[in-house]
């Protein structure tokens, strides 16, 4: 049976790096989720028409709302895959669609 926690030493170089790595994964999930609170909170409607994306284009910077739009759509989609207990696919072609459409 497996331990519910792994002891190892921080202190080591591959130690810090294991740490360091799951703190950036925790941080990151979290910071996408409440973005994505932010996102929603933004919206002036129901997210379904380009028009309810004004504000997302003048506080993220947005070319236009249909590329707000889009970008909302693609945060929603991969927290849906992140972001769930249940089993879900595609997991790493979403992580890596979001990464390569939001890569600055």
């Amino acid at each position: 049976m497996a331990d519910n926690h792994y002891v190892f030493d921080r202190n080591k170089d591959a130690g810090y790096r294991l740490a360091i790595a799951m703190e950036h994964l925790e941080n990151a999930i979290n910071r996408l989720l409440a973005e994505k609170g932010t996102m929603v909170q933004m919206l002036d409607g129901d997210g379904t028409a380009i028009t309810h994306f004004n504000a997302h284009v003048t506080a993220y910077g947005f070319s236009d709302t249909t590329n707000a739009k889009a970008a909302y759509g693609e945060l929603v989609s991969l927290m849906g895959k992140l972001d769930v207990d249940s089993s879900v696919t595609n997991v790493t072609a979403a992580i890596s669609q979001a990464l390569a459409r939001f890569r600055n």
